[in-house]
């Protein structure tokens, strides 16, 4: 299933430059800058990039509950704590990725 979702990112990503190199072409004539292929063709490798992460979207949190359900089943009550701590994690995770987010702006 990843390698279809590869195949298919590759083939979009060919596609689309191939489309934005044609259009690119045929508008030089009206004085387009230059560097609009150039970022359309990045643009068309970040599609490629996030094609196969498309899936983890709903797997990732399926996956993280069949682990909590085991890890309950296994280990007890017990692991109510760790999977609690985990989820008070997920704020504080937010918060530094909104400051780092800030940083990066301001540079």
């Amino acid at each position: 299933q990843l390698f279809a979702t590869f195949c298919l990112g590759a083939e979009l990503r060919s596609l689309s430059v191939a489309l934005v190199y044609r259009t690119a072409l045929s508008l030089r004539a009206a004085s387009a800058p230059p560097s609009t292929a150039n970022l359309l063709s990045n643009d068309a490798q970040k599609l490629l990039d996030a094609l196969p992460l498309i899936h983890l979207l709903w797997a990732c949190p399926l996956m993280i509950l069949v682990a909590a359900l085991l890890l309950v089943d296994l280990a007890g009550v017990a692991a109510l704590a760790g999977i609690g701590l985990l989820l008070t994690m997920i704020p504080l995770n937010l918060l530094l990725v909104r400051r780092l987010k800030a940083a990066r702006a301001a540079h």
